[in-house]
């Protein structure tokens, strides 16, 4: 379990660091999560051999880490772009009505906040990738190395 929490948090720190990268259309952070998913399923696959179930859901659980690690990723990107002295007076000019204007002090929060939900979406996607690395990576271990009864 504590090899599981390891890896968990492995992929929501590497998550979190490359998923700003996927704005400039390299899409590092879902490949991070595939691989260390299938890394996750493989070695839980070697270390209980005999067991069928149970270490099939490493890939689970390295999936959630990278959904926080995007949602995390994104929201602190978001928060360090709308602290720019550039961008606020560019985001209030956007809308032409001034009553319906976003004031400067609430800018830098609400695009913290639109980071967690476009993390979360896009969250989404590394959770699936790294669920199905972790099966597939099970399946194939299984599969090469099967039960001598």
């Amino acid at each position: 379990m504590t090899g599981t929490i390891w890896r968990a948090t492995l992929a929501l720190v590497l998550v979190a660091l490359v998923t700003p990268f996927q704005f400039v259309g390299i899409l590092l952070a879902p490949t991070v999560a595939l691989l260390i998913g299938a890394a996750a399923g493989w070695s839980d696959a070697k270390a209980y051999r005999g067991a069928r179930t149970g270490h099939i859901n490493t890939g689970t659980c390295v999936g959630v880490g990278a959904l926080l690690g995007s949602m995390i990723g994104l929201a602190l990107l978001a928060l360090f772009i709308s602290t720019f002295p550039e961008v606020q007076p560019y985001i209030q000019a956007i809308e032409s009505n001034q009553e319906a204007r976003i004031p400067a002090n609430l800018i830098a929060p609400l695009a913290a906040v639109c980071g967690l939900i476009g993390g979360f979406v896009l969250g989404l996607i590394d959770l699936i990738l790294a669920m199905l690395g972790g099966r597939v990576a099970v399946f194939l271990y299984q599969r090469s190395h099967p039960l001598q009864l």
